[in-house]
């Protein structure tokens, strides 16, 4: 009974920490997923009551990270990889001070219900007093020039004062003429094609200062081209 009652416990944790990981970085996954990496935890745990190997614990809950959530990139995958060891220290600390305020010498099982939901509530409270960036909105939208449609990330910034959006030219060059881009990589010499493709030119301030960017209707908007980065993170595209 001790082996199939550590497997349960801790597959109820592992869940728990996997869970708090997807509500704190906004993860999209499945429960079928996060159970089967409780599930992988829970069975290491037993195993390793055995068999204990330091290394194959980190190797283990990189493993779980990878069945919960996948690997979309290498960024995404130490973001949320160091989120859950994060978690499982918040928990581990909340556990031993319950342990010493009471001073059990045994863990009571029950208990581990009242830690989890204490660590829920108090991840949960962190994620939002911290996670306010700049309360910056990040969607997806749709750049249609030229009869050809691309989908990007655009961060919503209430101090765009252009009228625009605007959008990394590396992000839509596949969007403009062949023509205009081989005379927009050599700098100066794409001005002679400014009015055959209705551009405008108007200024914006952006993270590498003030740019004059060129402009071209979509519909009743505008889409403005920087040369440089708007995020430096890559986390988005396009300002709007």
């Amino acid at each position: 009974m001790f082996a199939e009652d550590l497997f349960l416990i801790n597959c109820f944790i592992d869940f728990f920490l996997l869970y708090c990981t997807k509500k704190i970085l906004k993860k999209e996954t499945t429960k079928k997923r996060l159970l089967l990496g409780a599930i992988l935890g829970g069975s290491f745990v037993v195993f390793s009551y055995y068999y204990d190997f330091f290394l194959l614990k980190i190797i283990i809950s990189i493993l779980i990270c990878l069945v919960s959530f996948g690997f979309n990139s290498k960024l995404d995958f130490i973001k949320t990889t160091s989120s859950f060891y994060l978690t499982s220290f918040s928990l581990a600390g909340i556990t031993t001070f319950i342990l010493n305020i009471f001073s059990f010498t045994e863990f009571p099982y029950f208990l581990f219900f009242v830690t989890t939901i204490i660590c829920f509530i108090i991840l949960t409270f962190v994620t939002k007093v911290y996670k306010t960036e700049k309360k910056q909105q990040i969607e997806d939208i749709e750049i249609e020039l030229f009869n050809k449609k691309k989908k990007i990330k655009a961060l919503r910034d209430t101090g765009n004062l252009t009228g625009a959006i605007i959008a990394e030219y590396k992000a839509i060059k596949e969007l403009l003429p062949e023509e205009f881009c081989e005379n927009y990589e050599k700098d100066d010499e794409y001005y002679s094609l400014i009015g055959k493709y209705k551009f405008n030119i108007i200024p914006a301030q952006t993270i590498s200062g003030t740019e004059l960017l060129l402009a071209l209707p979509m519909g009743e908007e505008k889409i403005a081209i920087s040369r440089n980065k708007l995020s430096n993170n890559g986390r988005f595209q396009a300002i709007i």
